[in-house]
């Protein structure tokens, strides 16, 4: 049923548990609504449009509310969500552009999609402490965010979730975040420094992109899937970037970059030591039967490994180099090869090579 009068305050009457889906949207007189305690529900799009409405008070016992029922509400300057919500819609507060501030229920576990999207007033929100999820554009565009602090429940932190939220200036990353999905905080362009968690497994395309102001990163994830590559998708655009620390080593930076070139400016600190440049397992003789495979392997730690096995008939006075240059070395037994030695050379991408000892194959 939909309210059809031009009341600009309207009292919902005691007795009614749930506001019915697009109620009064679109109700531009209205201004001022009171619910009863007996509301349990705001149904979608309850509200939305009401582009006059500037006072709600939401009853205590509210457990429910529905997809964009106060969207668009533009003169709304504040709300407050009572405890007992369980569950909020997507886009319940888009584009109220005039909300300054929000105090969210106590019992949401996620945040969702669009909420407060376009909410270009809203400068302070109170996240929950047992949310485990940020929605997708749930705060894009909030233009005049400037500081967020995150509960150490959040795990996700969803597509463009603060894209655009172009005054936020710090942020906190709890350690219990896993995913920053793409553009998270595309285009937050006051953002100065940003510490990316340990437990960061999965950063999303551009998830930093147009940070302009983004000068130090700090990265305690060592091995995260990076969709795209570190300066040409995560933080693309950061044209003010200098420093980038890792907590890795060298060889676990190239690894996540992908061998790519670090831009003009931009210096990278890896905590971690490299391992050091050393074989590790030489090959041993072997002896076995004319016609078996036999197999000799060498095992090597440092950064750029190449391996080149080299063949020796001289008992170890001349060697040449054969066409295996894996880690591993096979060959069938025969005659010919009866008494042979190999060995393999081993170089760093620093061109710092290392010989294995040499090992025999003979027929038993």
């Amino acid at each position: 049923m939909r309210y059809q009068g031009t009341n600009v305050n309207v009292s919902v009457p005691d007795g009614v548990t749930a506001i019915g889906e697009e109620a009064f949207k679109n109700n531009t007189d209205l201004e001022v609504v009171s619910f009863p305690a007996s509301v349990k529900t705001i149904g979608k799009s309850a509200f939305e449009g009401c582009s006059g409405l500037y006072g709600v008070s939401l009853p205590a016992g509210l457990t429910a509310v529905g997809d964009n029922a106060f969207a668009g509400c533009t003169s709304l300057t504040g709300i407050t969500i009572p405890d007992t919500v369980t569950s909020i819609g997507e886009s319940a507060f888009r584009e109220c552009r005039a909300i300054t501030g929000a105090t969210l229920s106590a019992s949401l576990t996620a945040i969702p999609d669009y909420l407060f999207s376009y909410c270009w007033a809203l400068s302070s929100v109170t996240i929950p402490d047992h949310v485990k999820s940020i929605g997708a554009n749930a705060f894009a565009g909030c233009r005049s965010l400037s500081e967020l602090t995150l509960p150490d429940s959040v795990e996700t932190i969803g597509y463009s979730a603060f894209s655009y939220c172009i005054s936020l200036s710090g942020i906190n990353l709890p350690s219990p975040v896993q995913t920053i999905d793409w553009f998270a905080f595309d285009g937050c362009s006051s953002l100065t420094e940003i510490v990316i968690p340990a437990s960061v497994t999965k950063i999303g395309s551009g998830a930093f992109e147009d940070c302009t102001s983004l000068t130090t990163v700090t990265m305690l994830c060592r091995k995260p899937d990076i969709e795209g590559t570190v300066f040409y998708s995560t933080f693309y655009g950061c044209t003010a970037l200098k420093t980038v620390n890792f907590a890795g080593s060298q060889k676990e930076w190239n690894v996540l970059t992908g061998g790519g070139e670090t831009p003009e400016g931009v210096t990278v600190h890896c905590a971690a030591a490299d391992e050091p440049f050393a074989i590790t397992a030489h090959p041993t003789n072997v002896t076995a039967k004319s016609g078996d495979t036999v197999k000799f392997e060498v095992k090597a730690t440092g950064n750029g490994l190449t391996y080149q096995w080299q063949l020796s008939d001289d008992a170890g006075k001349t060697w040449r180099d054969s066409s295996n240059k894996t880690v591993e070395y096979s060959t069938t037994l025969s005659d010919k090869n009866n008494g042979r030695y190999v060995r393999c050379v081993v170089t760093d991408k620093y061109g710092n090579a290392v010989k294995s000892d040499a090992a025999s194959m003979k027929i038993r």
